[in-house]
């Protein structure tokens, strides 16, 4: 295997590692940049049923794409178990916990989001 080769696979790698904290800010992104429209519009309700739906779809979704990742690095880990430690391993070990913490990250974003209604002031 050349360096290139790699070096590329190194770098996939590393954003497979990363996917987890990746699904994790794109769930916030959604359900903050969701949060400011419905309050940007005036003639929403307060607690639209598009919106709760709106959070669960992305709860749902994003713990589904997480589990995926956690399954899948569960199954190559099991395949090639072996004793040494490497930086595959690492990056293994960094991706289950990566992915444990942007699910949990998920979950404590969702439940405000799903419970207390949008646009409310002090």
């Amino acid at each position: 295997m050349t360096q290139l080769a790699r070096t590329n696979k190194g770098g996939m790698r590393l954003l497979i590692a990363l996917a987890g904290p990746l699904i994790w800010a794109a769930h916030a992104v959604l359900l903050y940049g969701g949060h400011t429209v419905l309050c940007a519009q005036s003639s929403a309700p307060a607690r639209s049923l598009g919106w709760i739906a709106l959070v669960a779809l992305a709860t749902v979704f994003g713990l589904a794409l997480l589990a995926a990742l956690f399954v899948r690095e569960w199954r190559g880990a099991r395949r090639t178990r072996s004793a040494k430690r490497d930086a595959h391993a690492f990056l293994r070990d960094l991706t289950f916990a990566l992915t444990i913490l942007s699910a949990l990250g998920v979950l404590w974003m969702a439940t405000p989001a799903a419970l207390i209604p949008p646009c409310t002031g002090p």
